[in-house]
């Protein structure tokens, strides 16, 4: 999986208004990476890329906060022509959690959910056989394999946000 994502960026100024993003870092860790960019403030987020069946970049998942006093958020950068009312699910280690889309911009659709603790603690347990599922527009099922392979190092390596 690569470990290029855009979802930050995008959500950030999509969602939280216009992005003042002066220094931006990256580091990979597996099949994720910690990018962090200094606005007003710094601000971490971790992401990686699924791939669809023929190899190419279908959607991506990120895990972080729009803001420093936020919530931890789960979010999910999926294409358009997606069913909304459906939204997005993460299955991961024997749970599964439910992301709303929040809007669609010509980049794709966006959809997300607070992550509490105890299902972070989940994910850093790095479970096997996650996926990430959706509807196109015409209601059949999109999966795409989510390996949380290097997320807890990527996790564990994310400074302080409060």
């Amino acid at each position: 999986m690569a470990s290029r994502f855009l979802l930050p960026a995008l959500v950030l100024s999509a969602l939280a208004g216009p992005a003042l993003a002066q220094e931006r870092t990256q580091a990979t860790y597996g099949d994720w990476a910690l990018r962090c960019e200094t606005r007003p403030q710094r601000q971490c987020e971790l992401g990686t890329v699924l791939n669809n069946a023929e190899g190419r970049a279908q959607a991506q998942v990120i895990v972080g906060r729009l803001n420093n006093a936020g919530p931890l958020l789960l979010m999910a950068h999926v294409p358009l022509n997606v069913h909304l009312p459906t939204g997005v699910r993460v299955e991961a280690g024997g749970q599964s959690f439910t992301l709303a889309f929040q809007r669609c911009l010509p980049a794709g659709c966006f959809a997300m959910a607070e992550l509490p603790d105890n299902a972070l603690a989940q994910l850093r347990s790095e479970p096997p056989g996650a996926r990430l599922l959706f509807q196109d527009a015409a209601h059949q099922p999109v999966t795409l394999s989510l390996s949380f392979n290097g997320f807890a190092r990527a996790q564990a390596a994310m400074p302080s946000r409060r």
